[in-house]
């Protein structure tokens, strides 16, 4: 195959953009403000807003150095709590991604991928949600968080 033929599939494969359905695993770190509705000394429901960035667990791997935005509403009322969250990505070539993030009754986040824009479009993708530790207040109704995302 000749040179000219063979940078010609190069650009073909790259302009394709991410396999549609695919193994994925990436951390995202954020943080943001809470605002929390309290009866008694605890809270009985939030809701928050945060910001941060993704990193692929390869180099130039989806969502790496890509910017995340989550808004979302946790609620705990007798002993059951409920949280949902709506998550926008962006990676640095215009492609956009959005996800919806559920806490299930066994406690895992699943997170539901929708088809985006640019090298996301067509791309549907499940996965859980799962936090890679705590980090300390800095100042009250704000926090500071990390969380790998993987596929189920």
């Amino acid at each position: 195959m000749d040179l000219a033929a063979s940078l010609t599939l190069a650009l073909v494969a790259l302009a394709q953009g991410y396999p549609k359905e695919r193994r994925y695993g990436f951390p995202a770190c954020l943080s943001g403000t809470a605002t929390a509705i309290l009866i008694s000394k605890s809270p009985t429901g939030y809701s928050y807003e945060a910001m941060g960035t993704t990193r692929s667990n390869r180099p130039v791997g989806m969502m790496d150095g890509g910017s995340t935005r989550r808004v979302g509403m946790k609620v705990s009322l007798g002993g059951c709590s409920s949280q949902n969250t709506l998550c926008e990505a962006a990676d640095h070539e215009d492609g956009k991604q959005l996800a919806y993030l559920v806490l299930g009754p066994d406690g895992r986040i699943t997170r539901e991928m929708r088809p985006g824009t640019g090298k996301y479009a067509g791309l549907q993708m499940s996965g859980v949600s799962t936090a890679l530790g705590t980090f300390p207040m800095i100042e009250l109704g704000t926090f500071q968080t990390c969380n790998q995302q993987t596929d189920i």
